[in-house]
């Protein structure tokens, strides 16, 4: 009996010895889901260089295809429903009254100003995820230069309106949770993304 109750215990010291040491538990901390501040300025400048980029690079005139319908088509009046473009056609023509060239240089130029503030949107998007301002100005400059957005940024096309959407769209959903007036500016937005395209929808596939 009691070389039963040695050989057990032998067999439990083995064991012991083979077991897995105690492994610290290490707790991963949370990500920090905080919007970063701002930087007003640099808002700014990714806009002004970039409309400046498109305003040197401007079509002077009609372009061909839809761009030269929808220049054709401004001195129409703008009906608010989808497909119209009353939003864009409105901006063309404000920008008609404050520029000489006809309306196909107007509805130009408004492109470009929906250009430029795309990129300010891409600016504060990055700002706010990263609080990087060196990453913002970068990812601003990237779309600035890629080919097919400066194309269509510098001729009479409603592309870069329905990306200035989309992009406001994100930007206003990233502080919605804690900033009611952004909330309150995201429903308004949606409203008025819907009224412009109904593509606008795809950004909530995702989801």
């Amino acid at each position: 009996m009691r070389e039963l109750v040695d050989q057990g215990r032998q067999t439990t010291r083995f064991a012991s010895r083979l077991s897995v040491p105690h492994v610290r538990q290490v707790t991963l901390a949370s990500p920090d889901r905080r919007l970063r501040p701002l930087a007003p300025s640099d808002l700014a400048l990714a806009a002004g260089v970039s409309l400046a980029l498109y305003l040197l690079t401007l079509a002077p005139g009609a372009w061909w295809g839809d761009s030269a319908s929808l220049a054709s088509h401004l001195d129409t009046s703008p009906k608010p429903f989808a497909r119209s473009y009353w939003l864009y056609k409105s901006t063309a023509r404000l920008l008609g009254i404050l520029l000489p060239g006809g309306p196909a240089l107007s509805a130009n130029a408004a492109t470009a100003l929906f250009g430029a503030a795309g990129c300010a949107l891409v600016n504060g998007i990055v700002q706010r995820l990263t609080g990087s301002r060196p990453a913002a100005l970068g990812a601003a400059a990237a779309l600035a230069v890629a080919h097919s957005y400066w194309s269509l940024a510098t001729v009479a096309e409603v592309y870069t309106l329905h990306v200035c959407f989309e992009l406001g769209i994100l930007f206003l959903a990233l502080g919605a949770l804690e900033r009611p007036r952004e909330a309150l500016g995201l429903g308004v937005l949606l409203g008025l993304s819907l009224n412009h395209h109904r593509m606008i929808l795809a950004c909530f596939l995702p989801v």
